[in-house]
């Protein structure tokens, strides 16, 4: 009984935190953006390359976890390397977090051309230039791939995705840094919505606990070094959270009420020299 019954209260379990992380992490985060946005008939305050950073980072993830939701290839590739046991960590609600989010990011890059965000605050040259230097990288890694370039058959696609995931790390730790700095340099979180990270710091911990859960429940460890993406991306989300929680509620504590009401001021510094 232990076997059939357990097995089905584990799944439904993932299943429960899965999507509890896709509705606090992004559900509402994303949209309240696009929302306020369009409410305003503008994106001043929403930092053009957080932004398009932020396309950027989820076509790299959104494509991590659509290949191996449901490519057999890449699904062969993760059984042969880790064993034939070995369960894909991917679940369901990562793949509908990773295309709903890039989605609404793409909807927020849209509403910057739309209102004349990128003609008042064009993109800085350092995301400039690694965004094209992330693009080559990747068409090149993909170029031999396909030309069978490589020890024995050539390189993986499994390790092409892998790539992509580490991207989308780099990506999400650089994103954060320009608002840390300008919090700092105005010692003041007015404009930066608290309500925000307390979405981002839950979605990343149920994102945790969900792959250590179902890495548990397999008795399968190697779910985990299976899926970096999501175990760094976690725990890149906590660490840049509490940041922005001491800044706002033991740094700057005064600023704190202002935040919730003050129009958002990003647009009035220059983001190229916090990056």
């Amino acid at each position: 009984m232990y076997n059939i019954v357990w097995p089905h209260l584990t799944k439904y379990r993932a299943i429960y935190l899965g999507y509890c992380n896709v509705a606090h992490f992004f559900a509402l985060r994303y949209h309240i953006q696009v929302i306020l946005n369009y409410k305003r008939k503008s994106t001043a305050g929403l930092s053009n390359d957080f932004s398009v950073l932020n396309v950027a980072g989820f076509s790299c993830y959104a494509t991590y976890t659509c290949c191996f939701f449901w490519s057999k290839e890449i699904q062969d590739e993760y059984r042969q390397r880790n064993g034939a046991e070995s369960e894909i960590t991917v679940q369901s609600n990562d793949v509908a977090f990773a295309v709903h989010a890039l989605v609404l990011c793409a909807v927020q890059v849209g509403q910057i051309i739309l209102y004349g965000g990128l003609r008042a605050q064009p993109l800085s040259k350092p995301v400039q230039l690694g965004l094209v230097s992330s693009g080559v990288l990747v068409a090149v890694y993909a170029a031999l791939i396909v030309w069978r370039v490589g020890p024995g058959k050539g390189l993986l696609w499994l390790d092409f995705l892998y790539l992509l995931s580490f991207v989308k790390v780099a990506i999400s730790v650089t994103k954060y840094i320009p608002q840390v700095i300008l919090n700092i340099r105005r010692k003041s979180t007015v404009g930066w919505n608290i309500w925000n990270i307390i979405l981002d710091f839950t979605g990343g911990c149920l994102s945790i606990v969900q792959l250590i859960g179902d890495s548990a429940d397999l008795s399968d460890w190697s779910g985990i070094a299976g899926n970096p993406a999501k175990f760094a991306l976690g725990f890149v989300s906590i660490i840049f959270d509490i940041i922005f929680f001491l800044q706002h509620y033991v740094l700057y504590p005064e600023h704190a009420e202002e935040s919730s009401n003050s129009e958002p001021l990003l647009d009035n510094y220059d983001t190229e020299s916090l990056i």
